[in-house]
């Protein structure tokens, strides 16, 4: 019955890993098809990589969308974790007073409404100050919905610090921000860690935001990969090859910061038990 259950264990993990790598090899492996074999599974198949010099002349701003790209990711996720940090130690701290509650609502309201339906207003405030097709435009939208998402998940590792902490740190007086870096933020660095990549890669894949708040003089990677279908067809050997091309950093920063996620989920979970 063990081994029977062993089986069972092992074919599915099997399929659930099959189910999500799936769409990514199959990714892979048709950017390195022609044009002529892209619609064909095996048949004729013939590697090349004129896909991926191909994508380099077709599209001269692929680079350029590529370093837009990872410095509105990094700078967003430096913003946006400075400003959730004090955000959730507020809303785990002081829960109970009324500007704290109002703040709840606001970033809950905020989260709940499809993010779409943002982009109007967002393009007509930011088109006024004249920060349309900027990375500094970009970057305000990225850290306003960042900063209503992870307070929230900031704020449940606050909460289970002890307060006994905070009120030994004030008998032997330590102020209200030094018990805030001292105390409360130490003890939730691998939530900020597991948050930070979270936040990096959240930024990297956006597409609406870059879509609609940016255009030829800031291109943005996941727009420049759009336009490979256009009114002649869809270019799917290119389309795969640029998107191959544009999973490679969040695979590096996930493989590179593994630990960090996992502390970050077992310290949550660890918590919440």
């Amino acid at each position: 019955m063990k081994g029977y259950r062993k089986v069972l264990w092992w074919t599915a993990v099997v399929l659930v890993l099959s189910f999500f790598t799936f769409p990514i090899l199959w990714l892979v492996y048709s950017s390195f098809k022609s044009a002529a074999n892209i619609y064909y599974a095996w048949k004729n198949f013939s590697m090349t990589l004129d896909n991926y010099v191909e994508i380099w002349e077709w599209l001269g701003t692929l680079d350029e969308a590529m370093v837009n790209s990872g410095v509105v990711a990094t700078l967003a996720t430096g913003f946006s974790l400075l400003v959730v940090m004090l955000s959730g130690y507020f809303l785990a701290r002081f829960k109970e007073t009324r500007s704290s509650k109002g703040f709840f609502f606001l970033i809950y309201v905020v989260r709940t409404i499809p993010i779409i339906s943002w982009i109007i207003p967002l393009f007509l405030i930011l088109q006024r100050w004249g920060l349309t097709d900027t990375i500094t435009g970009l970057l305000f939208a990225h850290i306003a919905f960042h900063v209503c998402f992870f307070t929230i998940v900031l704020s449940g590792f606050y909460e289970n610090i002890p307060r006994e902490l905070d009120e030994a740190a004030r008998i032997d007086g330590c102020s209200r921000w030094g018990i805030f870096w001292r105390i409360a933020v130490p003890l939730i660095l691998p939530g900020l860690a597991a948050s930070a990549i979270l936040l990096w890669i959240w930024t990297w894949n956006e597409f609406l935001f870059a879509l609609i708040l940016t255009g030829y003089d800031t291109p943005m990677l996941t727009p420049s990969i759009v336009q490979f279908v256009h009114e002649m067809g869809m270019e799917w050997h290119l389309m795969a090859a640029a998107s191959t091309v544009a999973i490679i950093p969040p695979i590096v920063v996930t493989f590179l910061a593994q630990r960090y996620i996992i502390m970050g989920y077992a310290a949550f979970a660890h918590e919440k038990i």
